[in-house]
């Protein structure tokens, strides 16, 4: 088993959502899935933020908030906590997956892709023997995105939500 999946699509397609429908099954398994998850974070019923949750052990460290605040990157409104989020993938993400059935990373984004820690582990984890399924926003323009999808073993889905159910049912007898 060692499918590596790349599930591109515009916004609000359902890519987390289809992971965390994928992680769900993959527990039920009792695959040791590792990776992490990027919620949304409201406030008054708007987003002010985004965190990356580790699915593994439900820690949560923030990604992004709308405001001011002291870090020298930003996106857009949004300042980004590169500096904590590689603190996360140094000390939680990249021991955690050594020992991984599957690796379940949403979303490889214009936030993440700041990293370059992130950038390095997304190219070492598609060159892994382990499974992967990741999620990529289609209109991320960055060479990560190139290199993925170049590689002879990778599988890609344009995910719609029309298209939802028949590419989760694909992914899951793939990974059969």
């Amino acid at each position: 088993m060692q499918t590596k999946i790349l599930i591109m699509g515009p916004p609000r397609s359902g890519k987390s959502t289809l992971i965390s429908k994928l992680l769900d099954h993959f527990r039920k398994e009792n695959l040791r899935t590792r990776g992490f998850l990027t919620p949304e974070v409201r406030k008054n019923q708007k987003r002010i933020g985004f965190d990356i949750l580790d699915i593994s052990t439900g820690e949560r460290v923030a990604l992004a908030r709308k405001g001011d605040f002291d870090t020298p990157h930003h996106l857009g409104s949004y300042a980004l906590f590169i500096d904590a989020f590689e603190s996360f993938l140094e000390s939680k993400l990249i021991p955690e997956c050594q020992n991984a059935d599957v690796i379940l990373i949403d979303e490889i984004g214009k936030m993440e892709l700041r990293s370059a820690l992130f950038e390095r582990l997304i190219r070492e984890t598609f060159i892994r023997e382990t499974p992967v399924i990741a999620t990529i926003g289609l209109n991320v323009r960055h060479p990560i995105k190139e290199a993925i999808l170049q590689q002879s073993n990778v599988i890609q889905y344009h995910l719609e939500r029309s298209n939802f159910e028949k590419i989760l049912t694909e992914i899951l007898e793939r990974m059969v």
